[in-house]
């Protein structure tokens, strides 16, 4: 018989097993009276919303895949039946789990997050003085993430995968070829989504977070994200945001700037840039024949400020008089226009940053902190999708999320702050 253990133990031995006193501190810090426990309509009380969202904490901090391995540990562990709250200590079929993750609104475990968070800034544990934002793959339950599907297709990005319908195409990673010839690059792409995250430097506490879709880059969903944190949380001005080059875009610095009140910690994106280029004492750049370039005037491109320099055999017949056989290297555009080139010098928020500053390094430095995390949750499972539906995703990686930051308050309350992050070992001895 699955739920005979209670019959053989007394209440005092069954409290003190170390997995029902591990969800007994974690359970305190969970406030759900935002949440309806029963149906309040026509019909019965039906399945307690509450003892739902336990049991899936429970599946995050046990990296549970599947609803049907939640189900065998809850009777594996009749302890946490009762925990959680099932009525007559009887775990629902697998549909009650999956329909709720389905049909509840994400704001409602959001919700949860929120107050979680309020109470770790209360706690003085969770701040917003220095935040990294990041972004984690998240596979889509599909065939076409299979490598030994000869018949996947990653090429046609306009394609609606079945069962899958918001899952879309988008980069996963990069692997240098191993033939020094080659200067093919080799890309891995798959289907799904991205769960976005901010998190506080300090801490590695996730802020605010969100799953969206593979193809919106992750400067928009960080704009939504920073917009969030500031409605919820309220931080002070002189925020710091913390980012890898993929946020490095021109409108996102505007927005950290002029909208958050924050200072942009961000580094250059190299794509499109040329490390290599040559400039005299005067600002101008050197051509490939090691000649002074000549400014052809200064325009304006959509939102920079850009100047243009000309060959100076072209620009000047003085200096043409001195090389009378034309360029020096022989550059077939000589016979044309001549050489240009342009050097950006809009003044706004991305070109003030003062990248070589040793202030720069030691901030960017704890971007780390993101990557942290996201290892965390990769432990949690949150890099595949157990459900089919974006909903179901959302509120699935939501509450992960939500169960870290559960950890991180029980250990609070145990006076172990140095393990708010150690979510298998926080009831351990230091």
């Amino acid at each position: 018989m699955q739920n005979q253990l209670p019959l053989f133990l007394s209440y005092e031995q069954v409290r003190a097993l170390p997995i029902v006193q591990k969800y007994e501190k974690i359970f305190a810090e969970l406030d759900l009276s935002g949440i309806s426990e029963f149906n309040c309509g026509v019909g019965a009380d039906g399945t307690s919303q509450h003892a739902l969202v336990r049991a899936f904490v429970i599946r995050s901090l046990e990296s549970l895949n599947k609803v049907s391995a939640l189900i065998r540990f809850l009777h594996a562990n009749p302890a946490l039946i009762y925990l959680c709250g099932f009525k007559n200590l009887i775990v629902p079929h697998n549909s009650q789990f999956y329909r709720f993750l389905k049909n509840t609104n994400h704001s409602v475990i959001e919700a949860l997050l929120y107050k979680a968070n309020k109470t770790l800034i209360d706690e003085k544990v969770l701040s917003s003085k220095i935040t990294a934002a990041d972004s984690k793959p998240v596979k889509a339950l599909t065939k076409h993430n299979n490598p030994k599907n000869p018949n996947r297709d990653q090429k046609n990005k306009n394609r609606k995968i079945k069962r899958n319908p918001k899952a879309t195409l988008g980069y996963y990673s990069y692997l240098p070829t191993t033939d020094p010839q080659t200067k093919k690059k080799c890309f891995t792409f798959f289907w799904g989504y991205r769960s976005h995250t901010i998190v506080d430097a300090e801490s590695g506490l996730s802020i605010v977070e969100g799953t969206y879709p593979n193809n919106i880059p992750d400067d928009k969903i960080a704009q939504k994200l920073y917009k969030k944190l500031k409605r919820l949380y309220k931080p002070k001005k002189g925020m710091i945001v913390v980012a890898d080059k993929a946020y490095d875009v021109r409108a996102f610095y505007t927005f950290i700037v002029e909208q958050i009140k924050a200072k942009p910690i961000i580094c250059i994106n190299p794509r499109n840039t040329q490390p290599d280029l040559k400039y005299s004492e005067k600002g101008h750049r050197i051509c490939q024949a090691g000649l002074e370039m000549t400014p052809h005037g200064i325009f304006k491109d959509g939102n920079r400020l850009r100047l243009k320099e000309r060959c100076p055999l072209k620009e000047s017949r003085k200096i043409a008089a001195k090389y009378p056989n034309g360029c020096p290297c022989d550059n077939p555009k000589f016979n044309g226009y001549g050489c240009t080139a342009y050097q950006d010098l809009t003044d706004d928020a991305r070109s003030r940053v003062q990248r070589d500053t040793p202030r720069f390094k030691q901030l960017y430095a704890k971007r780390i902190v993101v990557e942290q995390t996201f290892s965390r949750l990769q432990e949690l499972e949150v890099e595949k999708a157990r459900h089919y539906s974006l909903t179901a995703i959302r509120n699935a990686n939501t509450i992960d999320y939500l169960a870290l930051a559960l950890v991180a308050l029980a250990a609070i309350r145990m006076k172990k702050p140095e393990k708010i992050r150690c979510f298998r070992t926080f009831m351990k001895a230091a």
